[in-house]
């Protein structure tokens, strides 16, 4: 094994790998200010949606138990009246007069659930703009720790960079590295070009590879839609074959008839 060359590659993947993995730990930190902002708005957006729900639902309650009451004593007068019985008449307007003050009664109890809801909501509201200040102080936080992050993804990759040279700028990318140095320390290549010779190799038989499985895909597909057409045409036929069987029976039928009245 050609241990300088593996030592090359092994220092070259690090650096590499240092750099990607700073720079991933920058766009974890980053999404996760946008995450943790969407998740505080949707819970507030979902609990003021949940109060202005309740009051709405409440008051939904409250008229169709006055809309029933009412009818229910309509049922009741009307046919009292027109029997002239006062029992009958009596329970309707009485009916009436308990579903009426029922309906007043829960206008007035949903108005106070409304306002209720009203300052609920404006609670949250406020909360959400305290969860905002807080935010923008974690915020600043964590933009502070990205700079220093990127800070040190600078110095380490201004140190760090050199131990790339030796490499064609087409193989400075974490996959061909990884390649390499496994290429050279199973002995399958001695120097450089010979690692990347057998890498190109790699490189070309997966383009192939993929390119055979596209076009099998697509043979696959088309073949699919080949057999699809013919189980149509097939059931098309039947269909047509039926019918000319039912037309010749028909006209058989009506030639019997024939024979039979002239007959």
């Amino acid at each position: 094994m050609n241990e300088s060359l593996y030592k090359q590659l092994t220092q070259a993947a690090f650096v590499l790998t240092n750099s990607l993995k700073n720079k991933a730990k920058i766009a974890e930190l980053k999404n996760g200010i946008i995450e943790k902002k969407r998740l505080q708005e949707d819970e507030l957006d979902n609990k003021i949606k949940d109060e202005k729900r309740s009051a709405d639902n409440y008051g939904k309650i409250g008229i169709a138990i006055s809309i029933f009451g009412i009818a229910e004593g309509v049922c009741w007068v009307l046919p009292g009246i027109i029997t002239n019985e006062g029992g009958a008449a009596a329970i309707g307007i009485t009916v009436l007069a308990i579903s009426l003050s029922i309906f007043l009664l829960m206008k007035v109890l949903r108005k106070n659930v409304r306002l209720t809801a009203e300052v609920n909501i404006e609670v949250l509201k406020e909360e959400f703009e305290k969860i905002k200040k807080e935010n923008k102080v974690y915020e600043k936080e964590v933009n502070e720790k990205i700079k220093e992050i990127e800070k040190i993804d600078k110095e380490c990759w201004e140190v760090g960079k050199h131990f790339l040279d030796f490499l064609p700028e087409k193989y400075r990318n974490s996959q061909a590295i990884a390649f390499l140095g496994e290429a050279v320390k199973n002995c399958r290549a001695d120097t450089l070009k010979e690692a990347i010779n057998l890498y190109e190799t790699k490189v070309e038989s997966d383009a192939r590879w993929a390119a055979e499985m596209e076009i099998k895909r697509e043979e696959a597909a088309l073949q699919s839609a080949h057999m699809q057409e013919m189980e149509r045409i097939a059931k098309e036929m039947s269909v047509t074959q039926k019918n000319i069987e039912d037309d010749i029976s028909k006209i058989k039928l009506m030639e019997y008839y024939d024979i039979m009245n002239k007959e």
